[in-house]
């Protein structure tokens, strides 16, 4: 609900500006503020109906602007390989790139996309480098909870194993980038390649967040929805609907262990 964004966005910059006058501007927790700022216009663009293609663009340029701030802060204060500069990073590079799909789509509806092809490539670029190196650090310096890496295990893009929540985190935003540019309808064509290392990435992210979250939690859930819809990409409908098939699992399983107000709960998430 809008009104609920912006109550939250009224909470973030009072403690932007908290922050700024007791511990400074250049410290990690005014940073956290900057991140969170950042990741809350992130989701109204994806969640909010109401919005105009222009506020859509300005809640973008607004939210790379927080999450460029929260990165530079975190690697001076935190150090790089952290893995709250690896968040702030990738989500950087995965913002970048959700503008540049809907700066293209309004483009391509006014059929001026040739005018546009330099920016959008530029922008894919950077965009892409933030997420491969956010990915790379990750799983170069693993950090808290982790799985066991096997040698069956695929290596990530990185020539890694993806062991870790942060590195997961960064896998998938990588994963959802690298669909996205294969499938759409750009000077970019349609890679195989392309989708391959995605889903190998997804998959990877699954391992992870499979061990370490509860079956339920939003970002093994979304890593399930994710890893589906590429599967229908690719024409796999079987694997696509086993994915589903357990998602609606995991929240019936849930569900008959509620008591009755707590399935009425549910049933309104």
């Amino acid at each position: 609900h809008l009104g609920e964004f912006d109550d939250s966005r009224r909470h973030y910059q009072e403690s932007l500006r908290i922050y700024g006058r007791v511990v400074g501007k250049d410290h990690a927790s005014y940073a956290a503020a900057l991140h969170n700022i950042g990741n809350l216009n992130r989701s109204q663009v994806h969640m909010d109906d109401s919005l105009s293609a222009i506020q859509r663009l300005q809640l973008h340029e607004d939210a790379m602007g927080y999450l460029e701030d929260a990165w530079r802060i975190r690697k001076d204060e935190l150090g790089e390989e952290h893995p709250h500069t690896i968040s702030s990073r990738s989500n950087l590079g995965s913002t970048m790139a959700s503008q540049v799909l809907q700066q293209q789509q309004q483009h391509q509806q006014q059929q001026k996309q040739q005018e546009s092809s330099k920016y959008t490539k530029l922008r894919w670029e950077i965009a892409e480098e933030h997420l491969r190196e956010a990915l790379e650090t990750a799983v170069s310096n693993p950090r808290g909870d982790h799985i066991k890496a096997t040698s069956s295990s695929s290596s990530s893009s990185s020539g890694g194993h993806i062991v870790t929540l942060s590195a997961a985190a960064a896998a998938q935003n990588l994963a959802v980038f690298l669909k996205a540019k294969a499938t759409i309808r750009t000077e970019h064509q349609p890679s195989d390649d392309a989708l391959a290392e995605a889903k190998n990435l997804y998959l990877q992210t699954l391992a992870v967040r499979k061990e370490l979250l509860h079956e339920t939690h939003p970002d093994l859930v979304a890593t399930k929805y994710s890893l589906a819809e590429l599967y229908s990409a690719i024409g796999d409908e079987e694997a696509a609907n086993r994915l589903r098939s357990e998602i609606v699992g995991s929240y019936d399983v849930t569900e008959s262990d509620q008591a009755p107000e707590g399935k009425e709960e549910l049933r309104k998430t």
